[in-house]
C-alpha cells in the first residue's frame, strides 16, 4: 500500500514541479488564462489518481479487517 501512496504523491509533486514556472495569464491582458499543456497533463493526473484511489480504498479496507 505504502508503494501505491507514492505513486500518486509521485504523480502530484511531478505535476507541481513540471508545471511551476507556466504562465496562467495571458501577457497582452493579464487575464487569468491556463495553458493547454497544464490541462492535459492534469487530465492524466486526473485520470491516473482516480484508477488508484480504488486500489487504495480497498487495501486499506483489508488491513483494517486484518487488524481487528
Amino acid at each position: 500500500m505504502a508503494d501505491e501512496v507514492e505513486r500518486l504523491m509521485n504523480l502530484f509533486l511531478y505535476f507541481g514541479s513540471e508545471f511551476g514556472n507556466v504562465n496562467y495569464r495571458d501577457t497582452e491582458t493579464m487575464e487569468q488564462t491556463i495553458a493547454p499543456e497544464v490541462i492535459e497533463m492534469w487530465k492524466q493526473v486526473s485520470a491516473a489518481s482516480r484508477a488508484l484511489f480504488p486500489q487504495l480504498e480497498e487495501s486499506f479496507r483489508h488491513h483494517l479487517v486484518a487488524a481487528k
